[in-house]
Order: C-alpha cells, then structure tokens, then sequence
C-alpha cells in the first residue's frame, strides 16, 4: 500500500494530492460527528466574522518567540485597537488575545493540562476570549478530553475546529494540495488549512477575515532558544510565580524545526510564502522583526512604523 502510494506521488502528483486533500476532508466530517456526540461547539468561520471587523487595525498573529517578550507597551496598545490571535503558550504574556488557538496532543495531555491549570487562574482575564482547538483528527479522545478538563465557564467560548493537512513531503505536491484547496474549500466552507504547525493554522485563519494586513509577532524561526513560557516575566504581581514550562521543546535551538528541512517539506517560511500567493488576497501578509527566519518576500514592517509612529 505505502509503495502504491509512492508510486501515485511521483507519477501522478496532481492526482495524489487531490486524493490526499479527500481523505483529510473525511477526517473533518470525523471531528464533527465527535463534536455531536460530546456536545462540543464547531467552529464556524462567521462566528470571528463581526468581532473581527469590529476592530480598526490591522490582525495580529501572536507567537512565543524571544521577541514577543519585547514587545512595548506601545505596540501592544496598537494590537489592541486591532484583532490578536495568540497559540501555544502566549498565556504567559500580560496581553489578553481576542482569539486563541490550542490542541490536545494525541499521545501527551500534559501540554493541554498545563494550559488548563494557567486559565484556572487567569480565567477572569480571558473570559470573553474566543478559544479555537485544532488538530483533533488526529486525536479520537480529544473531544473527551477538551470537555472534561477545561475551565467550565470558559466552556461556553471553545469551539472545535475542522481543519484540514495540506499534503507534505515536497514542495511540489504541497503547492497542489494548497491550490487545490483554494479552489474547491477556501471560501465556501468553514474548513482551515495547515502545514507545518500552528503558525499555518494561524495566519490562515487571519487571512480569512483580513482585508488589511496580517501582521506577525513573536515569531522567532531561526532562535528556537528563547521562548516566552519560559522567560517572560509578568508586570502583575499575581502572576509572577505561575508554574513554567520545563522545556520549549525544540532539539535545535538555533532553527524551529517547522523550519528546518530535516524535518521535512515544506518548511513552514516556503508555506506562508505560498499562502502569500493563494489565500491572502486583498491584504498582506508582515512582520514585526526583522531577520527571524522567514523569506524576503514577507515583508518587514514594524508595528510602530506601520501606523507612523517614529522613535
């Protein structure tokens, strides 16, 4: 079977991408029969509709690089007059997100536990924050797990969502797998596409409602070192002692591995690059730093600059 399907990749590229994009469109119906049984909300793309055309400014994805811990008090105060989609564990930031994205790995809870026991005691904060779970094709208990041990009055705000692998392995068949997509889902279904971690997630969820620009923080892909769960430190004195993650995770700590070709194709700067070309129409796609890892075409734009404040 394996050498079957090697065999349709090389030979038949455009076709095994189609068949790819398919079965993980039968995985999205999979998590939404789930969602029924446990009684969980789906995310629907209109849900962020209003709240995010509510805002003036622009979207920001916000990730847990070294450089979202230095982010000011000024360029915070713009995000916020704009719409922010934080992942991973920017909960130990002192800025609130207006969306967060998570996931629950299949083989791990810990993570998800972690995230769990910090809202336990941020929850007030974060109480109106829309909260998105990712990634649960690949995870049958995940629903359980999400119900049974996330913050019940946050519950009202968790939405599961159907997202969808674009195929992987080269640039090549990832490319038709994206432009596949872009035909046939992008903007008739509430379906989201990923490659190469929750960065792709993000910035395609962002590229949805943007007609502006999708303005990228704290995303460090060529200094896995640093990281905000482990070094940033609160300005309020209730949360200077959270509990700290013990590690970021990361083998290398020079290059993200979503960055890194050791881990496969494509690397996560050629897929927003891509992205660049097939679902962000009508708007931009920026950064806030200058040399974190990503390719030239996404351009660098600090915040302070973009809305004609100098230093």
């Amino acid at each position: 079977m394996r050498n079957s399907w090697r065999l349709i990749k090389s030979k038949f590229p455009g076709l095994a991408a189609f068949i790819f994009l398919l079965v993980q469109v039968l995985k999205a119906v999979n998590v939404y029969l789930r969602c029924r049984i446990f009684s969980v909300n789906v995310f629907n793309k209109r849900i962020l509709e209003n709240r995010v055309n509510s805002k003036a400014g622009d979207v920001y994805v916000l990730g847990c690089g070294g450089t979202a811990i230095n982010l000011s008090e000024e360029e915070l105060s713009i995000i916020s007059k704009g719409y922010s989609i934080s992942f991973n564990f920017w909960i130990y930031h002192d800025f609130v997100p207006d969306c967060y994205v998570f996931e629950i790995k299949p083989n791990d809870n810990t993570p998800f536990l972690k995230f769990c026991d910090l809202l336990k005691i941020k929850g007030e904060d974060y109480k109106d924050v829309i909260f998105i779970f990712k990634d649960m094709e690949v995870n049958a208990s995940g629903c359980r797990t999400l119900v049974e041990n996330f913050p019940s009055e946050l519950l009202k705000n968790v939405y599961v969502s159907l997202d969808i692998q674009l195929a992987s392995g080269d640039d090549d068949i990832f490319e038709r797998s994206l432009i596949q997509f872009s035909k046939l889902f992008w903007k008739s279904t509430s379906l989201i596409p990923k490659c190469r971690g929750s960065l792709s997630y993000c910035v395609a969820l962002a590229a949805y409602y943007c007609n502006k620009k999708i303005v990228l923080c704290g995303i460090d892909l060529n200094n896995a070192g640093a990281h905000l769960a482990m070094q940033y430190e609160s300005s309020i004195e209730k949360y200077k002692a959270l509990p700290r993650l013990s590690s970021s995770r990361q083998e290398n700590n020079r290059m993200h591995s979503t960055n890194d070709p050791e881990f496969g194709l494509p690397i996560i700067s050629d897929v927003l690059s891509l992205y660049q070309d097939y679902l962000i129409n009508g708007s931009s796609l920026t950064v806030n730093n200058q040399d974190v890892g990503l390719n030239d075409d996404i351009l660098y734009m600090p915040i302070l600059k973009s809305v004609g404040v100098s230093r």
